[in-house]
């Protein structure tokens, strides 16, 4: 799993600069498989079961991680830039940046500034000697992405930058390769701009208008310290369906299926509450005329951080659940 999780590292991205992850994964299954674009740039992976009039199930992982777009341009070169979706300014600082046409540079503080979440106390310096070179390389508006990066850690674990959306977009790389449903078709969706309101899994369910969905995210886990865990997941739980969000409440039928499928098979699991967090399953749930969509995730620690770490068992669980789940919808 490393070894996939560390290729799509090679592709940063941030809210409406996804291009490069998406044009590879078409590249990667189009002579294989059905593929769909839509008008905010999300790509679906179409397997189909060859039935008429089938139901259609939608699976859908998010592209992107929050990132950063300039706004200003100094004489001497040096870019001010504002947020993209809600990074952790603390963990990007002296942290290595990318524009989609490949300018590297880095975020740096104002001196003696104190570290906080306010990018007016920040700057990105590209290397430009004046704001002529810099506008010709990083002009403004131009998007600016966190460059992912994971490793292998102990216990079977895996850690780094944009780890939680990498991961992400692994399990749903291998439920293309291996859920298989007999009665329905299935749409594997890979969303744009989830950081910016969950923009892209809105239009791509208005799109595809599925009868089922069953987003794939991560979720906070209160295994560090000084967290105040209230039955919220940790490493190692194995797959987490999530009984409600700030934004959502899954299908209880769906769940419910989940769950009994789940302990049948004996698939690690636990289900959860996160009342802080959102989810794509609340936009796609009541698009169009809606559908039944339940949320199923991993716990990682330190989400939005450059340490993000995720349990490979709990992907495991999650890739035997959802496989399972399709086959029986």
């Amino acid at each position: 799993m490393i070894d996939i999780i560390k290729k799509l590292c090679e592709f940063p991205t941030a809210p409406g600069s996804e291009n490069g992850i998406l044009s590879y994964l078409e590249e990667a299954y189009s002579e294989k498989y059905g593929i769909l674009r839509d008008g905010m740039d999300n790509l679906t992976i179409v397997k189909k079961c060859g039935k008429d009039n089938a139901k259609k199930i939608m699976l859908v992982v998010r592209t992107d991680t929050d990132g950063f777009i300039v706004n200003y341009i100094q004489d001497n070169g040096y870019l001010r830039v504002t947020k993209l979706g809600s990074p952790i300014l603390s963990s990007c600082v002296y942290g290595e940046l990318v524009s989609d046409k490949g300018v590297h540079g880095f975020l740096v503080p104002e001196k003696g500034a104190e570290i906080k979440e306010d990018t007016a106390k920040y700057y990105v310096d590209i290397g430009a000697v004046d704001k002529a070179e810099a506008e010709k390389l990083v002009p403004l508006g131009d998007i600016l992405a966190v460059i992912p990066k994971a490793e292998a850690l102990a216990g079977g674990r895996i850690g780094g930058r944009g780890v939680g959306t990498v991961v992400g977009i692994s399990v749903l790389l291998y439920l293309l390769e291996n859920a298989t449903s007999e009665n329905c078709d299935l749409y594997f969706t890979f969303t744009t701009q989830d950081c910016l309101l969950k923009r892209g899994a809105k239009t791509s369910a208005f799109d595809i208008a599925p009868d089922f969905c069953i987003t794939v995210e991560p979720c906070e886990s209160f295994d560090v310290p000084a967290s105040n865990r209230r039955g919220e997941a940790v490493l190692g739980d194995g797959a987490v369906i999530l009984a409600k969000t700030s934004d959502y409440a899954p299908s209880v039928l769906l769940r419910k299926k989940a769950e009994e499928i789940a302990e049948e098979k004996k698939i690690p699991h636990t289900t959860c509450v996160y009342s802080d967090k959102t989810t794509p399953a609340s936009v796609i749930s009541k698009c169009g005329i809606g559908c039944e969509c339940l949320a199923v995730a991993f716990p990682a620690r330190s989400i939005g951080s450059g340490a993000e770490i995720v349990d490979s068992s709990d992907i495991e669980s999650i890739n035997s659940l959802i496989s399972a789940l399709v086959s029986r919808l």
